[in-house]
């Protein structure tokens, strides 16, 4: 994604570094066979984000804390290893990819946001009102969009289906470096919620709704995704309970002179200045024609006793 400025372009890549500043993921002995077993003997306790594997417990919080409950599930002192030596064996950081997931998954979730396990997308559910607006600050100033818009049908005044911001991710390490990649997009449901519009025509959906998604609006996208997860502040520490694990709010940048100008409008523009001309009425034709079948991904619920 480029943005023009005077004489070269600024570049934004889909990516928000994260930081890690323990620097080890801590390992110990653990007798338990399943993670609900470990919640079960802390009720109304958080625990941080934590996995299970060969006989030991491993995390990235602090196992030595007198007040990390995980602690009391150990047998014997914990380790602590490196982290860019023990994501060298890509299974381990398979291991690493897991807790960082957990972690955005819960801090989404104490923003009120609706995630979707299989294909880890995050979205805005509707309002009790009906469609939701959000203020957020972008690159450059304040900006306001809609996040959740009902699309009604011409014909019948009814609505059609909701259309939802919404992100996939991605955790990946370059290095000794992690970021959080974004990929923009929307998602489709019936009732605002999780009833999501079936049918392999909804692809036609998204693909319409991009269709003027060039550089600027994608850039956009990112800094908003940006703003919603991390808020205002150059950083932020993510609510998963364990409190290591922090998010920067600027996405990766290079600056690059002599590239070609970039194609769009100005950042922060409001949803309904891209829309295109007569769309409303196709995309509902679309989702009308769309037939029932299973959702794109698995429901809010959380995956197998996470907290």
């Amino acid at each position: 994604m480029a943005e023009p400025t005077e004489g070269y372009e600024v570049f934004y890549a889909n990516a928000l570094q994260v930081r890690l500043p323990r620097g080890v993921i801590d390992v110990g002995a653990c007798s338990a066979s399943t993670r609900q077993e470990i919640f079960e003997r802390h009720p109304g306790e958080q625990t941080a984000p934590f996995a299970l594997q060969g006989g030991e417990l491993l995390t990235l919080s602090d196992l030595t804390d007198p007040a990390n409950p995980l602690r009391a599930e150990l047998s014997g002192t914990p380790k602590q290893l490196d982290l860019e030596e023990f994501c060298a064996d890509p299974d381990d950081e398979r291991v690493v990819v897991g807790l960082l997931n957990e972690t955005l998954r819960r801090h989404a979730r104490s923003l009120g946001l609706k995630h979707l396990v299989r294909d880890q997308r995050l979205y805005f559910p509707r309002t009790e009102e009906g469609e939701r607006k959000l203020a957020y600050r972008g690159r450059v100033r304040d900006a306001r969009r809609t996040v959740v818009k009902a699309r009604v049908s011409s014909a019948t005044g009814e609505v059609t289906y909701w259309e939802h911001h919404a992100v996939r991710w991605r955790f990946r390490r370059f290095g000794p470096d992690w970021y959080l990649l974004l990929l923009p997009g929307w998602v489709f449901t019936k009732d605002g919620q999780e009833q999501f519009l079936g049918g392999e025509r909804i692809t036609s959906l998204s693909t319409r709704r991009a269709a003027k998604d060039y550089n600027a609006q994608v850039s956009s996208h990112v800094f908003f995704w940006a703003a919603v997860l991390v808020g205002e502040e150059p950083a932020q520490t993510l609510a998963d309970g364990s409190g290591v694990v922090a998010l920067e709010r600027s996405p990766l940048t290079t600056h690059v002179a002599g590239a070609p100008p970039a194609r769009g409008v100005d950042e922060d523009s409001e949803e309904e200045d891209l829309e295109l001309e007569g769309l409303d009425d196709e995309l509902a034709e679309l989702a009308r024609s769309a037939i029932d079948g299973e959702p794109p991904g698995a429901s809010d619920a959380d995956t197998e006793g996470e907290r």
